[in-house]
């Protein structure tokens, strides 16, 4: 049963299915394309890292656009690289707790952004939506439109101890989160903050290497798949059956 009050019906297309248990590593056949949200367009921690991840994903022979919230360096970078590309409205749904309104907002008011999104990349055909931040809920709203798994990479402490916390209610974040087919935190400490929450199990990944495993069964899939918890950095196994 959902936490959350009855919606009308122009979210409730956006609303993943909860989905408490672990990271849930395989993903439909005939993954071929990737669209990444972005909640920046600049050049700093998060936009590099956002280009060594279309790197990795591009080396297993995946197809990749990134959406946008406004032109700039980042825009530019990914254009040199041929990459696609889209601009839409990412909303963010954290704010800074020094100097912010402190009203409440509802994943009511992130439907039209959502939507908008839908329209950008829907002809492109993703097969994965993969939101780079924790700043907004946009990409996974979009990925539960459009029917398609949806991966979230958590770089952020947003909560009551930080600078930043979310401006939505907790239990409308953690369903949205923990509904996630895979969460990667960029730390331990992230890692750690967001399973506390009761979000979901995350995997931890920085600036490693995405891979694929093959489709294996029992001991030899876990052995190929299964990390070194010791890592600071580690490589995260996408498992993706092949057709």
């Amino acid at each position: 049963m959902s936490l959350l009050p009855p919606e009308d019906a122009s979210v409730a297309k956006f609303r993943p299915n909860v989905r408490r248990g672990g990271s849930e590593r395989v993903f439909a056949p005939g993954l071929r394309r990737v669209a990444i949200v972005s909640h920046t367009g600049s050049l700093y921690g998060a936009g590099r890292s956002l280009l060594e991840l279309v790197g990795s994903l591009r080396s297993m022979d995946l197809g990749v656009g990134v959406a946008l919230p406004r032109s700039g360096m980042l825009e530019s970078e990914l254009r040199s690289l041929q990459c696609q590309t889209w601009r839409a409205p990412l909303p963010s749904w954290v704010r800074n707790r020094d100097g912010q309104s402190t009203s409440q907002q509802t994943l009511e008011e992130f439907a039209p952004a959502a939507g908008r999104l839908c329209e950008e990349i829907r002809g492109w055909g993703p097969d994965l939506v993969w939101t780079n931040s924790s700043i907004t809920p946009v990409g996974a709203m979009a990925a539960k439109a459009l029917g398609v798994p949806h991966v979230w990479h958590l770089r952020e402490l947003n909560g009551r101890e930080y600078p930043n916390e979310f401006c939505v209610h907790v239990a409308e974040v953690a369903e949205l989160i923990g509904a996630a087919d895979l969460r990667v935190a960029v730390s331990q400490a992230v890692k750690e903050f967001y399973e506390h929450l009761g979000f979901g199990l995350c995997e931890r990944l920085y600036n490693g290497r995405l891979h694929w495993c093959q489709q294996l069964q029992g001991e030899e899939r876990h052995q190929q798949c299964s990390k070194s918890e010791g890592e600071s950095t580690h490589d995260v196994s996408l498992w993706m059956p092949r057709e």
